[in-house]
């Protein structure tokens, strides 16, 4: 819709700033010419974070342009939650929440091997490229080395606790509240699909619009922002200035 794009053109173009500047960097970045970078946790981590940043972040402001603010809101959460994880992994001086990150995969493999071989359930379940039985071997083992890890959780702490040990609890506690409604089927989001017009009659709103458009755009940066200067730091890229001009126009505007 080009009223949105021309309505919230600093936005729009913020983010894409800022999204071209991550990807630069992404593509610039030492770790195309370390061979360890295979066995460094935390740099696979990295490249995971900026990849899957860039194409959540392309897909909020497809969405958000398009007049879908509510599905782009959503994605902001994914965007937000992968901060988070990152901030929260770059926190430790040691490798100890990049492995333990890395590690929970055997036992997530064998917990959902576990869901879809149930005999209950309609369908079969193909077999993994490696065999079932070293998947539950490695995950016991995982399970050993990281006592009360959950199948579904791989960090010993909730994301709110995360937030909070990173420094974005206010972020979470609105931000992300409001994130997960727009998520989740629930009353209070029943009120973003429904038009009361002037004689009370009722139209109900399936169409483009401009609900949660600002608020996902706002939210994407905050996000994105913090992966890429994690990407910068962590690396030592020198774009400080660059980000900063970024984060200030983002300050002024939002």
């Amino acid at each position: 819709m080009q009223s949105i794009l021309k309505k919230y053109e600093n936005l729009f173009s913020l983010n894409s700033e800022l999204k071209n500047l991550g990807d630069s960097l992404f593509v610039g970045a030492p770790w195309l010419k370390l061979g360890e970078s295979r066995e460094n946790r935390k740099i696979l981590f990295l490249i995971y974070a900026m990849a899957k940043a860039s194409k959540t972040q392309l897909s909020i402001l497809t969405l958000a342009e398009r007049g879908l603010g509510q599905d782009a809101g959503v994605l902001t959460r994914v965007l937000f939650e992968l901060s988070i994880t990152t901030l929260y992994i770059l926190d430790d001086k040691s490798e100890v929440r990049a492995k333990r990150f890395h590690d929970h995969d055997w036992v997530l493999r064998a917990y959902l091997y576990k869901k879809i071989s149930d005999p209950k359930l309609a369908y079969s379940a193909s077999l993994p490229d490696t065999p079932i039985q070293e998947i539950q071997k490695e995950a016991l083992k995982i399970k050993a080395k990281y006592p009360g890890m959950r199948d579904d959780q791989w960090s010993d702490k909730s994301l709110e606790s995360m937030a909070k040990s990173v420094d974005r609890s206010l972020r979470y506690a609105i931000a992300y509240r409001l994130q997960c409604l727009l998520a989740h089927p629930n009353a209070r989001n029943i009120r973003n699909y429904f038009l009361e017009e002037k004689n009370r009659s009722i139209t109900v709103d399936a169409g483009m619009n401009e609900e949660w458009v600002r608020e996902s755009l706002i939210l994407a940066f905050e996000s994105l922002f913090d992966i890429v200067m994690a990407w910068n730091e962590y690396f030592n890229l020198g774009a400080e200035r660059k980000l900063k001009i970024l984060k200030n126009k983002h300050t002024k505007i939002s």
